[in-house]
């Protein structure tokens, strides 16, 4: 039996998989605990007409990159080389280009 450890997606603690900690089945990420999750029960339209205490195990979960409430800086840069029509190459020979280190 192996023990895998994950970097937390909000704060990047590292933490194993043997504890306690958080994830999100909607977009995978893996969180160091339910307070950097921030997971919150998602309702749909039909849950609220069809209201049965039965349906525990159909509960699911987003989190707060899923809710935009926090981006990681993987979501930033993808988001910003869409927004200027930049591709990876393009960011890389700025980066090059660049005299500020």
């Amino acid at each position: 039996m192996s023990v895998d450890f994950y970097a937390c997606s909000r704060c990047g603690d590292t933490f194993p998989d043997c504890g306690d900690y958080s994830y999100c089945e909607f977009c995978g990420n893996h969180y160091c605990s339910e307070n950097c999750s921030e997971l919150k029960l998602v309702k749909s339209d039909e849950d609220e007409d069809e209201s049965n205490e039965d349906d525990e195990q159909d509960e699911q979960y987003n989190c707060c990159i899923c809710r935009k409430e926090v981006a990681t800086d993987d979501i930033l840069l993808k988001a910003l080389l869409k927004r200027f029509e930049l591709t990876r190459e393009d960011a890389v020979k700025i980066w090059k280009d660049d005299d500020n280190d």
